[in-house]
């Protein structure tokens, strides 16, 4: 027997398998509907309440994020606005203390220059003095010499008196010829 042959006499199979097979997929269709009622019951709704859930919580940081990113973003310009003014700030204080370090040099400069003219001055002075010191003790000495020679020449005493009131003279000439040739 082959089993192609879809007659055996009398009876044909196809018909017999498909009455056969028709309550039987009724029966599929029903079940598979149940079950698709109770998988979309017990699976399928709850997975969608989680998706639902999930995708809420989602959205919520979303907006928690996009919410600090506003912040953020506000604290950022602020600090920035914070930073530019603390520059500002620094280079005003930076230019007031170069202007006073300027300021104070010029001062100190200035306070140099004058104890180094009253050093000068000062020893210019002191300087005079001791020329016309020794000027006066050369005189002397020329003078007391000259007199000591004098006396030697002259095998006489001079008076004391008349021998001062002489050197007196002679410096006080001296010291005449001398200013006024100073002055010229």
């Amino acid at each position: 027997m082959s089993f192609f042959l879809n007659k055996v006499g009398d009876f044909d199979f196809t018909e017999r398998l498909v009455l056969f097979k028709l309550p039987l997929l009724i029966a599929h269709f029903i079940a598979g509907f149940f079950l698709l009622i109770v998988i979309s019951y017990f699976v399928y709704k709850p997975f969608r309440k989680w998706l639902e859930k999930r995708e809420n919580h989602l959205k919520e940081e979303q907006n928690s994020i996009s919410k600090n990113l506003k912040k953020t973003e506000i604290l950022k310009q602020t600090a920035i606005k914070a930073i530019s003014e603390n520059n500002l700030f620094m280079e005003k204080i930076s230019s007031e203390l170069k202007q006073k370090l300027e300021i104070e040099r010029k001062n100190v400069l200035e306070l140099a220059f004058k104890e180094k003219k009253r050093i000068i001055d000062e020893a210019n002075l002191e300087s005079k003095q001791k020329k016309t010191e020794i000027k006066k003790e050369i005189e002397k000495a020329i003078i007391v010499n000259s007199f000591t020679l004098m006396k030697k020449m002259l095998n006489s005493e001079i008076d004391h008196k008349k021998h001062q009131d002489l050197i007196n003279d002679f410096l006080n000439n001296l010291e005449k010829t001398n200013n006024n040739h100073d002055k010229k």
